[in-house]
Formats: C-alpha cells, structure tokens, sequence
C-alpha cells in the first residue's frame, strides 16, 4: 500500500480535539477513547490506545500498532504489518500475520451470547419447506396461539431470530419472527430455508453469534431434506424403481432446480456432490435416499466464534460421539471432537461453506 506522510482531515481533527498530549507529526497518537469512522486512513507507524474505537471502513497501514484494548469493528482493514499487542481481557480481536484477517480472542460460548429466552435482529428471506405446512404463532412458543398455517413453499420475509427459553443442555429451539400471508407473527425456524442479507460490517458480537446457531440448525435440517427428501421443494418421495431409486414429487420437480436451491444455502459440496443421489430418466427425477448424516452421534453444538473476516465467520463445531453399542466411532478424547463450521456473505447473502463433522 502506498506510504501517506499526512493523516485526513478527519484523523487531524480528532487528534486535536482528543489527544491528550502533543505529538511529534511524524508518529500521531489518537488516545483515550477516540472514534475514528467514515473511511479515515491511519498511516506512518499511527499508534491507537486506550480502547480506541475503530469504526466504518477505517484503513489501518504502515505498521500501525493497536495496544491496550483496541476494539476493531465495522470492516477495519489491517495491512503492512499491523501489529496488536497489550490487548485487555474486554478484547475480542487481534490481528493474524495475513494483516486483514481477524482471529477471535477469549470469546464467550457462543450460546452464552445467544442465550435462551434472547432475540437478536436478523433479517432476510425465507423460505418455508415443511411438508404438511409450518405453523404460523402469536409468540415464539409452540404454546402461542396460531395465526394460519404456511403452505410448503410460503416466502417469508424474516424480522428477527429468538431462542426458545427451553430446558436442555444441548437444545438451539429458535423461532423466527416473520411477515407472511398478510400476517406477523412466529415460526419454527426448523423448516424455513433463511437466506440472511444482513451485511457483515452491520453485525454485533450477539447477531453473530445468533446467525452462526440459526445457520448450523438450518445446514443440519437442509442437508437432510436434500439428500433423503428430494429437496425443499419436493412434496415427497413416490414408486422406487427396480434400483431403488424413489421418484421425486411432483413431477416437475428437475436436478438443475434442486442444484440451484442447494447452491442457495451452501457454497461447497457437502455430502459427496447432489450428482451420486439423483438421476433423471425418462423426464423424472429420482433419488437414492443416502445418509447424510452419521447416526452414532450423541450431540452437535457450536461452541465459540474462532475466527472472522470481513465477510465470513468461523465457529467451532463440537460433537460428541457415541462410543460404546455394537459401533465405536470415536475412541480417543472421550468420543468428543471438534471441527470448524463457517459461514460467508456472498452474493448478498450468508452461505455454508465449510461444515465437515458426520460426513
């Protein structure tokens, strides 16, 4: 990145309003909680302290060093050997060496954040795919009067996400607060195919944390429905042929359309390519229900937020294996092990693009 001799205006204007002491011109220090937003440029080995705020596209270059709580949020860029040290236990973020990369640091569980009985604004499109209708509720409980019921297929248009305040180490129950059919009201997340358009720089520490649980629920659930139901558009699984292959409802129903809705939610193969489950003959579709998933599982959960980018977050995905019955699947760290679940805003939209574990 070229080398700047001048901060902007902005940085100018902040440095003396809020510097506490004067600073030579050829290393500024902006101290003691400055904001800094609206795409400033940080140049010449700039030093930011005391919990400064980095905000709105702000560029950090030229070997800028972040100490002592620095937050950085809101797409902050970090190149030419940013460097962060001294940072607070407050701190979530520090620099990797790729610059622009963000690992998280002494983050809390992720349903510690997405609490239960918590609601966290998430908006976007969805797309119900229960096949005998998805209740639509006064409140985000199974208790809650219904409204109406949305036929498979409804478009929704999704306001926000809560988790159920339900018993259960390992449950995730999230009800989504949504517009459809004229109506508002809530709905079982489980069986809404969520395409969130919420830009990354827009989230908060909770919204990330709400998106990665709603998103690993919904992964689990489409998985299922695209390699054992015929895809979320189908009504059911009709006559198998001699091979046993079932014939996909309704007859419309084409690979290409089921490829286009997988390619939707998920932005890499999961499950070995949709090609070796579904054939088309003779103008049909069939499919050869395989096993997504492995059934010596005990439970899944996310744990923490490891890792961020300007568009993509990374969880780590826990899952704790049986190991003992007829199977032993896993012996070692007592059937317990952990791989990353990630997810990125592409296409104006957040995708799967690394979720491994059961496969």
């Amino acid at each position: 990145m070229k080398h700047c001799s001048k901060l902007t205006a902005a940085v100018t204007a902040a440095v003396l309003l809020c510097a506490c002491t004067p600073q030579d011109s050829g290393s500024p220090a902006v101290t003691d909680q400055t904001k800094l937003s609206d795409v400033t440029t940080l140049t010449d080995v700039t030093t930011l302290t005391l919990a400064t705020a980095l905000t709105d596209l702000t560029t950090l270059t030229e070997a800028t060093a972040l100490t002592e709580g620095t937050t950085l949020t809101d797409l902050t860029t970090l190149t030419d050997g940013t460097t962060a040290a001294s940072r607070s236990e407050s701190a979530v973020q520090t620099t990797t060496a790729a610059g622009n990369v963000t690992e998280i640091k002494d983050q809390r569980d992720v349903l510690d954040i997405f609490a239960k009985g918590s609601k966290s604004a998430l908006t976007g499109k969805g797309y119900v795919f229960a096949r005998s209708g998805l209740n639509l509720r006064d409140k985000p409980s199974a208790s809650g009067k219904k409204l109406t019921t949305l036929k498979q297929g409804t478009e929704v248009t999704v306001r926000s996400v809560t988790r159920a305040n339900v018993q259960g180490d390992f449950d995730a129950e999230i009800w989504m607060e949504v517009e459809a059919a004229g109506k508002k009201g809530y709905v079982s997340a489980e069986f809404v195919a969520f395409s969130c358009t919420d830009k990354p720089e827009s989230l908060s520490d909770g919204q990330r944390a709400a998106l990665g649980v709603l998103l690993f629920q919904q992964a689990r659930k489409l998985r299922n429905y695209f390699f054992q139901e015929g895809g979320i558009r189908a009504t059911g699984l009709g006559q198998s042929d001699t091979e046993g292959w079932c014939a996909v409802e309704p007859k419309s129903m084409t690979l290409a359309q089921v490829k286009a809705d997988y390619n939707t939610y998920f932005a890499t193969e999961i499950w070995g390519g949709l090609d070796g489950v579904y054939k088309e003959t003779g103008g049909r579709l069939y499919l050869q229900p395989a096993m997504p998933e492995n059934p010596y599982t005990d439970h899944e959960e996310l744990t923490k937020i490891t890792g961020a980018a300007a568009d993509s977050l990374t969880f780590c995905m826990h899952t704790k294996w049986f190991t003992t019955g007829e199977f032993v699947m896993v012996t070692e760290n007592d059937g317990v092990t952990e791989e990353p679940f990630t997810v990125k805003y592409l296409d104006g939209t957040w995708k799967v693009t690394d979720f491994t574990a059961n496969l």
